[in-house]
């Protein structure tokens, strides 16, 4: 008698692929991608997931070094465990997102001598 491999269908003179993917007789992870092969499948997890396929879970992204975060060129960014913080940088005033510059010496809060003139810079 003949009988076709595992990952195929027929008669056993026949024998044609079994398409897990697109039958959905897979077992990848919800979070990856199903690719068929001849006579089996494959699974690779999503961008943004990691792990063999079969399991996949979510890798952290640094939102300050990737370029998605949103802070104001005079803050400085901080990444936390699931975003980003932005402060801003001395001499700068705002909420991280919006930075604007503090003027010392119309405020006073310069540390400039008596004798010195005061002289603003970003």
């Amino acid at each position: 008698t003949c009988a076709c491999k595992p990952g195929f269908t027929g008669d056993g003179f026949t024998c044609v692929d079994v398409n897990e993917c697109k039958e959905g007789t897979h077992n990848c992870s919800p979070d990856a991608t199903c690719k068929n092969k001849n006579g089996k499948y494959a699974c690779t997890c999503n961008p943004g997931f990691a792990g063999d396929g079969f399991t996949c879970t979510p890798t952290k992204v640094d939102e300050c070094t990737d370029g998605t975060a949103k802070c104001s060129r005079f803050a400085i960014c901080t990444d936390t465990e699931d975003s980003y913080k932005c402060a801003c940088k001395p001499g700068f005033t705002g909420d991280g997102f919006t930075c604007v510059d503090v003027n010392e010496c119309k405020e006073g809060t310069h540390n400039c001598s008596p004798d010195a003139t005061c002289k603003n810079k970003n």
